[in-house]
Formats: structure tokens, sequence, C-alpha cells
């Protein structure tokens, strides 16, 4: 690949956006690692939206997270192994599933929500608060721009 090639890859918001989340993904794992918690930032996420709303639909929960039903379905199963989480069926309708966190749920999400707030001050070391409202302000305008 030619020099120019590399720089205009560069320029690429996928091309940043990509690496930084690898980097980040990583690093959440290593480090609750360290601190003896396995998790995946998707399954904190998943117990971070119970915690605040219980009770939501498979549906619900695969939209918050930006995930198809299929591997929502094969997340939860993996959560309810661990009994992190329970579901069961809507009253309302027989086809669709509620889910719940559980108190060891419960457990887990308030052991790791201090460790990712502490992970997540180093990580933005050096970062300005403006800094970083625009860093949000301008991944929002992305995420609106690829609907």
């Amino acid at each position: 690949m030619t020099e120019a090639k590399k720089q205009i890859v560069k320029k690429f918001i996928g091309h940043h956006v990509g690496l930084t989340n690898k980097i980040l993904i990583d690093d959440f794992v290593n480090y609750m690692k360290h601190n003896g918690i396995h998790i995946t930032p998707q399954q904190f996420t998943t117990l971070a939206r119970l915690n605040r709303e219980d009770g939501i639909t498979q549906k619900e929960l695969a939209n918050y997270l930006n995930k198809d039903y299929g591997s929502i379905t094969r997340s939860l199963d993996g959560l309810e192994k661990r009994d992190w989480v329970r579901r069961k069926d809507s009253l309302k309708d027989r086809r669709t599933k509620l889910v719940f966190i559980t108190e060891q749920g419960k457990k887990i999400f308030n052991s790791v929500l201090p460790l990712q707030i502490e992970r997540n001050s180093q990580l933005l070391n050096g970062v300005s608060e403006k800094d970083f409202e625009q860093l949000v302000t301008i991944l929002s305008k992305v995420r609106d721009n690829s609907k």
C-alpha cells in the first residue's frame, strides 16, 4: 500500500473508532480480570441497563445494545447460566420474554461499577471535560448520520 493510500485510511472515522473500540474492549476485560471479575463490556452494559430498568423485553434490550435478536438470545443464555439474569414470559404476549436482573447480577454490577468508573477516569487522563463533551457530540452525530 502506498503512503498516500495509508494517509487516506487514517482519515476514515471507522478506522479510528474501530481501533479504539478494540483497545477499549480488551482493556475492560483485562482490567476486570486483574480485579478478579470475568465479565465482558456487553455483559456489563446488559446488567447496567437492567439495573436501571428491570423487566424489559429482549427486543428492547437488543435495540439498546444495537444487537440482533439471535445474538441477544445467546448472550442472555450465558448470563442465565451465571445466574445474573432471568427471563420470564410476558403476561401480555406469550411470544415475548421479559428480562430481569437477579440478586447475583446486581452484586456483580455493583462490584464492577466502581472499577469501571476508576478505569474510565484513568483512560480519560489528560482529556478535558470540554474535549470529552466534544467527542461525545461528534460520535452522536456520526451515529445519527449512519441511520
